[in-house]
């Protein structure tokens, strides 16, 4: 929104706020089946490697931005093809961080040398 020659006039930044908030919006609902699926792979599956997450979230990313190419709704992104993989991998970073460092492991089997 900051320029080299100061602040935007209020037209502009009035003109720009919807537009960023239809892109986050666009995105997020872009990517909610195909992150929700990669989810339900990995609760099925037992996938809880950080690699498994960071393809996948790429891998939704790299979707969404063709998607939106598609579509032609996303065009001051044309130059920048990496910004949504990018976003992608941020995502699922995050989400093997909250999700799965903080699983609860479930119950620990009992030693041997413990009585039952």
């Amino acid at each position: 929104m900051f320029s080299a020659y100061g602040f935007p006039e209020r037209g502009m930044a009035a003109f720009f706020i919807p537009a960023i908030v239809w892109t986050v919006f666009y995105t997020g609902a872009a990517s909610f089946v195909p992150a929700g699926l990669a989810i339900l792979v990995s609760e099925l599956f037992r996938l809880r490697s950080v690699f498994y997450f960071l393809l996948v979230g790429g891998a939704v990313g790299l979707a969404s931005h063709q998607l939106a190419l598609m579509m032609n709704l996303v065009i001051a992104f044309h130059a920048r093809p990496v910004a949504f993989p990018a976003a992608g991998f941020v995502g699922a970073y995050v989400y093997w961080l909250i999700a799965v460092l903080s699983a609860d492991p479930g119950p620990s089997p009992a030693k041997a040398d413990e009585p039952q």
